[in-house]
């Protein structure tokens, strides 16, 4: 299912899933940023928004924070470096489950490639 409807206010808007960079918990609302530099603000907690992103695409590295895996440049043992040159944080008990999540997402995407379709 490509498409993620999120609440906006009193309605529900669809965001494409390939279009998101990361999402942010804010209060208790989200805001949901896009690889074109535009900001999301919903009314969804990110606990709600995450349990409809499938993983290992998407990640939870933080209790404020789930990425796009498709997105990352570079990480460390403090936060990952997305697109854009973005810092999101790792939190101590993810490191290691961020680094097996990262490879079954690379395996999954050469899979994927390498299948004739």
């Amino acid at each position: 299912m490509p498409l993620l409807y999120i609440k906006f206010g009193k309605e529900r808007i669809p965001i494409h899933r390939n279009d998101i960079l990361y999402i942010a918990a804010h209060n208790k609302h989200s805001i949901i940023y896009l690889k074109d530099s535009k900001e999301i603000e919903s009314t969804d907690s990110l606990k709600l928004i995450s349990t409809q992103l499938e993983e290992p695409r998407f990640y939870r590295t933080h209790g404020s924070f789930v990425i796009n895996c498709s997105c990352i440049k570079s990480f460390n043992t403090h936060h990952v470096t997305l697109n854009g040159d973005i810092k999101v944080s790792i939190s101590r008990n993810k490191r290691k489950s961020f680094e097996t999540n990262l490879s079954i997402y690379n395996n999954k995407i050469k899979e994927e490639s390498i299948t004739p379709k």
